[in-house]
């Protein structure tokens, strides 16, 4: 079996049995505290870019054919804290450990960061974040 990025290919004949993550939580991803973000959801598609493509609910088990995909997306764990003010430098380490994307840091964290991800050059730009912050800040509290 191939795998890449949550994505799998199986070969003939081989069963295949998912479950979406939920079990235990009442079928909604887990919430954030403290002002943080819920968690995304699970997300299972079996035969994907194929006709037969389609999104498993909560657990299913199949015989796929040979060369199937299968996409799994794995839902992550809720905030903890607004994410505004999370450790600027902290954020360019999940970029760096790619547990978060260049334009989560700058969108959801308001982390400004110069440099490439491709070399591990990666710097805050501490007076842009602070700068990019404050806006985000005064927009989120307009929206209120």
């Amino acid at each position: 079996m191939a795998r890449r990025a949550g994505i799998a290919q199986r070969e003939a004949g081989t069963e295949a049995h998912f479950g979406d993550g939920l079990d235990g939580f009442g079928g909604s991803p887990l919430s954030g505290m403290c002002g943080g973000d819920n968690a995304i959801p699970y997300s299972n598609r079996f035969e994907v870019g194929s006709p037969n493509e389609r999104q498993i609910a909560h657990t299913a088990q199949d015989l796929l054919p040979e060369g199937a995909v299968i996409a799994y997306q794995h839902g992550g764990g809720a905030g903890f804290g607004p994410p505004l003010q999370r450790d600027p430098e902290a954020v360019k380490e999940d970029v760096l450990d790619e547990y978060v994307s260049l334009t989560a840091a700058r969108g959801k964290y308001g982390v400004v960061l110069t440099g490439s991800l491709q070399d591990y050059s990666l710097e805050v730009d501490h007076a842009a974040t602070q700068a990019l912050r404050a806006r985000m800040s005064a927009t989120l509290e307009a929206a209120e």
